[in-house]
């Protein structure tokens, strides 16, 4: 009975990506330090440019030790976006920033970008300058807190992001038609008492009204955490073609490539 149930434990545990994710430290603009945990993935000789995800994580990802943020609540999106079938398929960076401490990824008034989130973009375009990024293929995905970083960012860079992954975020739907046209696939859990699923529906209504295309799944009985997460994360087969699939319309010129040798 006890090994069954410690069985049953061990797979409903959220995997560790940790060893395909390398560590470092973003000195951010005032004086904010941003760790952050990126996966290099394979170069290909050919040279070519590889696409971006960059994964926001929920309130338990807090902190300075460089790894709640791809961990614990975090670890199913973390490990699908470096899966042997995703490096695979769909090789890519993945950039996940840690919110410090005692910060949040959103102004919890106005929903607009903390100064935390706001040091990502900085982060972002340093790695664009460093790596064979393709601007074109930038992705964000968030859960949680954040999710509404999620929106935030959508909502205050229109047009600088390929693709999104909300899952369980909250945004402002006054704001959806600046980026009606971003696919967004939005999932929630119809029983979410923390973040009501009323705001999802608000969102998906909102860019639909606006013209725009998102995508929209409600789990019937689910809540507010990890059961949640392992049914957004787990559907390999059909998030992660859908999210490799978009692209944007270049607005800016792509950085340099980075010298001979760089890692």
């Amino acid at each position: 009975m006890l090994a069954h149930l410690a069985l049953a434990l061990l797979a409903s545990a959220p995997p560790n990506p940790a060893p395909a994710y390398r560590p470092a430290v973003f000195s951010a603009p005032h004086h904010l330090t941003l760790p952050y945990r990126l996966h290099v993935p394979d170069l290909p000789a050919s040279g070519a440019r590889l696409p971006l995800v960059v994964w926001l994580h929920d309130i338990l990802g807090v902190g300075s030790d460089n790894l709640h943020q791809i961990s614990g609540s975090n670890g199913w999106a973390a490990a699908l976006f470096v899966s042997p079938a995703t490096r695979r398929r769909y090789p890519c960076f993945v950039l996940a920033p840690q919110c410090p401490r005692g910060l949040l990824w959103f102004n919890p008034i106005t929903r607009g970008p903390s100064r935390a989130l706001q040091s990502v973009l900085p982060l972002i375009a340093q790695l664009e300058a460093r790596y064979p990024i393709d601007t074109t293929r930038i992705y964000l995905a968030g859960q949680s807190m954040g999710g509404y970083a999620v929106w935030s960012l959508l909502e205050s860079h229109p047009g600088d992001f390929a693709a999104a992954i909300v899952a369980a975020g909250a945004g402002r739907p006054s704001k959806a038609a600046s980026f009606a046209s971003t696919p967004v696939w939005i999932f929630h859990g119809a029983w979410d008492m923390l973040v009501p699923v009323f705001e999802a529906r608000r969102m998906n209504h909102a860019l639909t009204e606006a013209g725009g295309h998102p995508l929209y799944t409600e789990f019937p009985f689910l809540g507010h955490g990890n059961a949640c997460w392992r049914r957004v994360f787990s559907q390999e087969f059909f998030l992660i073609p859908w999210l490799f699939a978009q692209s944007r319309t270049p607005a800016r010129a792509a950085a340099p490539p980075p010298p001979s040798g760089a890692n």
